[in-house]
Order: structure tokens, then sequence, then C-alpha cells
């Protein structure tokens, strides 16, 4: 048996089966404790599981909350493109024959594929451009005023994503060094159940080792 290539699922299972069978099988644990194996290690085990089913379902809570947070950014995002998509359009017709005006408005050239530089150019845009000139091609103060309002709350989102993905990713951490942790207790069991079983081997069984005969 490869411990190292055991499922966390798997390996929660197998030490649960050791510690059963430790508790309920007077010779294994008999022989277990010829190498001083006995019931406080065997508890050991059973905390390292209990701790490794604690951080995994932290960890399912905070992903979602991640994906959560992911998702209000985004379509605070997609909601504030889109007005700016159609904003610039009629920009860049108002001025198409003022070119100092659309570089003011960063309006030459395409846009940014990088956040940071496209969040920019909204900004730069929305500053500076003349909504009077604008208005008469039917851009509304309403939009306005929702467009600022997404960009006010941008930045705060962005921030909850990233807490919510760095919180998402100390769990996972925490969750693996666990399971490293009860990994290791459960190689040393083995180990020592071995050992221990030299010669009764069919006590091996009981922990779900296969014995060749």
């Amino acid at each position: 048996m490869n411990i190292s290539s055991l499922s966390v699922k798997e390996l929660l299972h197998r030490v649960n089966l050791a510690d059963n069978a430790f508790r309920s099988i007077p010779e294994l644990q008999k022989v277990l404790k010829t190498f001083s194996w006995d019931e406080a290690k065997m508890q050991i085990g059973q905390d390292l599981g209990a701790k490794v089913l604690d951080w995994i379902k932290q960890q399912q809570n905070t992903q979602e909350q991640a994906q959560e947070a992911q998702k209000v950014f985004q379509d605070a995002k997609r909601s504030l493109n889109a007005f700016y998509k159609s904003h610039i359009r009629v920009a860049r017709f108002v001025y198409a024959d003022d070119r100092i005006e659309l570089k003011k408005l960063m309006l030459v050239g395409p846009r940014s594929n990088r956040y940071s530089s496209w969040l920019e150019q909204v900004r730069v845009f929305y500053a500076l451009v003349d909504q009077k000139n604008l208005a008469k091609y039917g851009l509304m103060k309403e939009e306005i005023s929702q467009v600022q309002q997404i960009l006010d709350k941008l930045l705060d989102l962005e921030v909850l994503r990233n807490q919510a993905r760095w919180q998402a990713q100390q769990t996972t951490d925490n969750k693996n060094e666990a399971v490293v942790e009860m990994r290791n207790w459960y190689r040393r069991f083995i180990q020592i159940a071995r050992l221990a079983c030299v010669d009764n081997p069919q006590l091996l069984e009981s922990i779900g080792l296969t014995v060749k005969v």
C-alpha cells in the first residue's frame, strides 16, 4: 500500500478503521502496546482526523465565499464596461474631428486588456468628459450617476474579492498541512503494526492490510 497516494477520503477511512480495530480487538491492542503504541497515540490519530474534517469544512465555506465575492466583483465590472462602451461610442462620434479631446479622454487607440490600465481609462473618461455635449446625443444623467456608484464601490469589491481569495487559500494550506500530519501519523502506525504483528500477521487484516499467505 502506498500511503502517499491515498486520497484524503481513503486516508480518513483507514485512520478510523485502525482506531476501531485497536479499541475492539484486545489481541491487536496488546501487541501494539508492547511497542508503546497505546490509547493516547491512537487518540492522536482521531484528533488529526477531526482536524482535517474541520479544515475541509472551512475550505468549502471559504471557497464558496471567494466564488461569490468574485461574482459580485465581475458583475459590477461588466455593468461598468457596458456603460463605458456605450458612452465612448457617443464621445468618439461627438469628438470625431477633435483629436486633442479624444487624447484627453484616452480614446485614442484600443482599450487596455489589463484591468488596472482599463480602469484608469474609465476613470479619466468620466472625470474629464463634458456631459452636456454627450447629453445632446442621448447620454442620460441617470447613467452617469450609476457609473459613479459603480466606480465608488468597485475598489471595495476588489478588496473583498482579494480578501476572500486569501482566506480560501489559507484554509486550503491549513487543510493540506493537517493532512500531512495525519498521513505521517498513519504511516508510523502501519510501521509499528507490521512490527507488532509479525507473529500474528492475520491481525493486520483488521486494519485493512492485505496479508500474503
